[in-house]
């Protein structure tokens, strides 16, 4: 690409010092408000969120050695235009984790539905029953109701839509409202700078694929001015944002969550009122062993599939393409398929649907996030736990009728789900 239509990545942030931070938040708040919608963050042909995203980053990140400003958007976009050219410089021998791991995280996550993301967030923390209060956990933590955070949060993201709303003035009217709620997802810069570096680690690269603060504290504060340069990201901050502050060194919470979004799913699955049985984990008993069935189990005519939940979202250093957790993960999800897998081959299954053919059941493994583990992996785990042959008639039942589909993904939110509908969902979701 010819240089007068781009900056080159590596310049990229010589080239943000020149500016004021004022005007690279100010930038980034008008860019990003084409792209908000009342259910979803638009990924345009023009910009993407990953692309903003990065270059906040950076111009978050660096100290400015001048205070120029960006009197029009040709500069912008030369940067942009750097930004986006990026990916395309992948080494062919990693392409597929590289994909797995790193394309499809920073890009994925802004293409779930936010209705579906704030309906998840509002039963995780308003769950409570006679064994626990997510509830009372997280008001303990933040010493507010979710609900009032909610009710705070979505206007000021709906207003942040209109093109006329300037990012202080936006700022200005809510500070009037409530700065106890702001401050709950802010944070000063030069600690929004000592955290990222936790994940960057001096490594240029990393601003485009790590992980970023400013999913959980999307207001920054400098020189005593409150910034909000991603307006889309209060979605982040107060679902899955507040979700990692609530578990972070609370294993509590943390071993709690699993069995509230057993309930999560019951719930959707039995509210959709299409099948003709949808049953909670349960016990039952083979000879004198005590077992439990999977989380959740939904039967419709001759066909049954059976739910297995799992809190467990993607870590960051799987960003890194780092080979021992990418191992520890595939791990974690192939025991979970081979767990599954002994329920639907149990005595237990068959009989309590009268012998259903076993060609007609199914399995889904359900984390919270998935982690784009690469399937083919998983399966081949599988087999070898199994001490099946890649070619064996089991081995393939595995890879047919079990299926890795995670909370996120939009077929649970639909009102029309079918059975076929679950095994036909791409086993890459």
């Amino acid at each position: 690409m010819n240089e007068k239509f781009y900056v080159p990545y590596e310049k990229i942030p010589t080239k943000l010092k020149r500016y004021s931070f004022k005007s690279k938040m100010e930038t980034c708040f008008t860019a990003c408000q084409p792209l908000i919608t009342p259910t979803s963050t638009i990924c345009s042909n023009i910009i993407k969120p990953w692309q903003l995203e990065t270059f906040a980053l950076f111009s978050i990140f660096f100290n400015e050695w001048r205070q120029l400003e960006f009197s029009d958007n040709k500069e912008f976009h030369k940067i942009i235009n750097g930004i986006k050219d990026k990916p395309k410089d992948v080494d062919v021998e990693n392409i597929l984790d590289t994909l797995s791991y790193r394309l499809i995280a920073i890009q994925g996550h802004r293409q779930q539905d936010i209705r579906h993301r704030l309906l998840r967030a509002s039963f995780i923390f308003n769950f409570e029953d006679e064994h626990i209060s997510m509830k009372d956990d997280f008001y303990y933590k933040f010493n507010l109701n979710y609900n009032e955070i909610l009710e705070f949060i979505f206007p000021l993201y709906i207003i942040a839509m209109v093109k006329e709303v300037s990012q202080a003035n936006l700022i200005k009217k809510k500070k009037k409202m409530d700065m106890n709620i702001i401050k709950l997802f802010a944070v000063d810069r030069g600690a929004f700078i000592d955290q990222q570096n936790i994940f960057i680690k001096n490594e240029i690269n990393n601003f485009l694929y790590c992980i970023k603060y400013f999913y959980i504290y999307p207001f920054i504060i400098y020189e005593n001015t409150t910034y909000l340069p991603l307006p889309y990201l209060l979605i982040d901050a107060k679902s899955e944002g507040m979700l990692t502050r609530i578990t972070f060194g609370n294993d509590t919470v943390r071993n709690n969550l699993g069995y509230v979004l057993e309930k999560y799913l019951y719930k959707l699955l039995s509210d959709s009122n299409i099948y003709d049985q949808v049953i909670a984990e349960s016990i039952y008993y083979e000879g004198k062993n005590r077992k439990k069935t999977s989380d959740v189990i939904i039967k419709k005519d001759e066909a049954c599939v059976l739910f297995e939940v799992k809190s467990c979202i993607p870590k960051a250093s799987l960003r890194e393409l780092d080979e021992v957790d990418i191992g520890k993960m595939i791990c974690r999800y192939a025991d979970a398929t081979v767990q599954l897998y002994k329920q639907m081959t149990s005595c237990h299954i068959h009989e309590a649907f009268n012998n259903i053919n076993k060609e007609n059941i199914f399995g889904v493994v359900v984390p919270l996030e998935d982690s784009n583990v690469i399937r083919t992996k998983i399966y081949n785990l599988v087999c070898e736990k199994l001490n099946l042959a890649g070619d064996d008639c089991e081995c393939n039942y595995i890879k047919s009728n079990i299926r890795i589909v995670s909370l996120a993904v939009d077929c649970f939110y639909k009102k029309n789900l079918h059975l076929i509908d679950l095994k036909g969902v791409d086993n890459r979701c």
